[in-house]
């Protein structure tokens, strides 16, 4: 029969467990955004996006017409690529923890 002390213990090292797992999972999603924006930025398409999508996506924008009249007056265009390594950033870190889910399953398959 389990006593209370080992039960604890049970109890405790699976929370460890479980909390190595969760960190586990965030550092993947971390990294699978972060291969996302490379991958974009390299002109490929991830889950059917691709970089244009991106810029579709900041010309629709509400703060596009702020970006384009500071490129025209300034004739600097940092505040569109921020606009535009923002999006990126969003959409990376948007797709990161499906595919992540994704693999993971597929791993679990074997």
């Amino acid at each position: 029969m389990l006593n209370a002390n080992s039960i604890g213990d049970h109890l405790t090292d699976r929370m460890f467990r479980l909390q190595e797992i969760s960190e586990a999972t965030d550092e993947a999603i971390e990294a699978k955004a972060e291969l996302i924006e490379k991958q974009l930025l390299e002109g490929l398409e991830v889950e059917g996006i691709s970089l244009v999508d991106i810029a579709e996506i900041v010309l629709d924008d509400a703060i596009t017409p702020i970006a384009m009249a500071t490129l025209f007056t300034t004739g600097k265009n940092q505040f569109f690529i921020n606009a535009m390594q923002d999006e990126l950033t969003r959409t990376a870190q948007r797709m990161a923890p499906k595919l992540v889910a994704a693999e993971t399953a597929q791993f679990m398959e074997y």
